[in-house]
């Protein structure tokens, strides 16, 4: 495995070196992008007297969201937090340290400067990635559908929610946030249904609880939950350490669960980001995945190239691998009554693209992501599938 990630490195180094490939084929996404958008309603900004029914309402939860958040930060801050009041004048101890708290953050600023390109591009897509570390308040609705020709089309609706306690964090750099996942009528997420996807129980209910940001020590941010998933109590504990180089973001992350009801589990991810330009990114994703009663370890790889050409419109490629340790076929055919035997497999492959835009408000996206997949439980026949999103996205744009 090591010489496989050595080998994409040393490619995505080379091709990052190459600033006239890259700048050719960003031109050619741009120009399709831009004949796309030709169909779509362009976003704007409504005048007062043009505002629809949607945009008040859209307007009015933005609102509301942050409106109880702030009630309950009120609350849980006198509870839990004691940190100096920086509205201050006075020249005392408090004014002093909150000047050192602003020059931190200013600091903390400028170090995070080469961050900048990847976190606009995962805020855009609004990936795994982004929505599981944002600290922001949002609520998310998705209505999305998939065709492969395999399957029967399944429409899906998805909400997720996370309300933003923000004024714990400005008064002590901890923060708490509310949160919703997976409210939805079927959440069971198939093998090899997407890149950068997990095989976990934890898919397939609704969990709601509080989940607590701690400040950030020896580089390290942190991240604990608390809450029920179906009717099943459990906990969990993210850690995410970010390395940068002259060359590359990186970030090893490690996320731990255990609930009641299935046990312990756990994921090691692994990112590797490199900038070519202000509007372009390469990604390596890696990751390990256990779970309590279940054979073996769960892996996969993924390359990824993203292209953003202007702020509403963004474009991506993947490649994935999924694979496990004690993989054990699952014949489609009942009649055969074959048994499969565990061997470390990787038993799904798939290429993607997907095209993202805003449309009509800056709240509104569609994502259209065509791909195709070869699955040993197909054996290995193509699979073609189309991915359609709707996002609805209220809250901190």
């Amino acid at each position: 495995m090591r010489y496989i990630l050595l080998s994409v490195l040393l490619f995505n180094i080379s091709f990052a070196e190459d600033k006239r490939f890259f700048t050719e084929v960003n031109a050619v996404i741009e120009t399709g992008i831009r004949y796309v958008s030709s169909f779509v309603p362009a976003v704007v900004e409504p005048h007062e007297k043009s505002k629809t029914m949607v945009d008040d309402a859209q307007g009015y939860l933005s609102t509301k969201v942050k409106v109880v958040g702030a009630y309950a930060d009120d609350t849980l801050t006198d509870w839990f937090v004691s940190a100096p009041e920086c509205n201050s004048t006075k020249e005392d101890y408090n004014a002093t340290l909150c000047e050192a708290f602003k020059k931190k953050e200013e600091q903390e600023y400028q170090d995070k400067e080469n961050d900048l390109v990847t976190d606009e591009i995962d805020s855009f897509f609004l990936d795994k990635r982004y929505l599981d570390s944002t600290n922001k308040s949002y609520i998310k609705i998705e209505l999305s559908g998939r065709y492969s020709t395999m399957q029967a089309f399944e429409p899906k609706m998805n909400f997720t929610a996370r309300i933003d306690l923000s004024q714990s964090q400005e008064m002590s750099q901890k923060k708490f946030q509310l949160f919703v996942d997976n409210l939805n009528d079927d959440n069971v997420n198939k093998v090899g249904d997407g890149v950068e996807s997990g095989i976990s129980k934890k898919e397939t209910k609704q969990s709601v609880g509080i989940q607590y940001f701690s400040p950030t020590k020896f580089g390290i941010e942190t991240k604990t939950q608390l809450g029920l998933h179906g009717t099943n109590i459990f906990t969990g504990l993210r850690l995410n350490r970010a390395f940068n180089t002259s060359l590359f973001k990186i970030d090893l992350i490690e996320d731990a669960r255990y609930e009641t009801d299935s046990g312990f589990e756990e994921k090691t991810e692994l990112y590797v980001d490199h900038a070519l330009n202000k509007r372009t990114l390469t990604r390596i994703y890696l990751n390990r995945f256990t779970v309590r009663d279940t054979a073996g370890t769960s892996y996969t790889a993924a390359l990824r190239y993203f292209f953003n050409p202007d702020k509403f419109s963004g474009f991506s490629m993947a490649a994935e691998l999924n694979g496990n340790t004690k993989f054990k076929k699952n014949y489609n055919d009942t009649t055969l009554n074959l048994n499969s035997q565990e061997h470390n497999s990787i038993y799904n492959y798939t290429v993607a693209t997907s095209l993202r835009q805003n449309f009509y408000r800056k709240w509104l996206f569609y994502q259209l992501s065509p791909a195709i997949g070869w699955n040993e439980n197909n054996n290995f026949q193509a699979e073609y599938i189309i991915n359609i999103l709707f996002d609805f996205y209220f809250g901190d744009i």
